[in-house]
């Protein structure tokens, strides 16, 4: 999935939750604080990061349908820290 396509993905979930959920694409590259508080080795993956600031790894490609029924039926419980 190109950039263009995850950020039209995470622009839409984040108007189908309201708001409710932020959505952000990060460069792993770049993004060297937000790498290193989630202890995330390897670019690449996607993760949930709930209320209480737990993250949770997101166990695939992106896309709107699959991520919004991870979310919403809580299926990100099941998934490694």
């Amino acid at each position: 999935m190109n950039d263009y396509m995850s950020s039209y993905t995470l622009h839409n979930l984040a108007q189908h939750f309201d708001g409710k959920i932020a959505f952000r694409y990060s460069d792993y590259y770049s993004d060297e604080n937000l790498r290193m508080t989630y202890e995330i080795y390897q670019p690449g993956k996607a993760f949930y990061i709930d209320e209480e600031g737990k993250a949770y790894i997101y166990p695939g490609q992106v896309n709107f349908d699959e991520v919004k029924d991870w979310i919403e039926n809580r299926k990100y419980r099941m998934s490694p820290f």
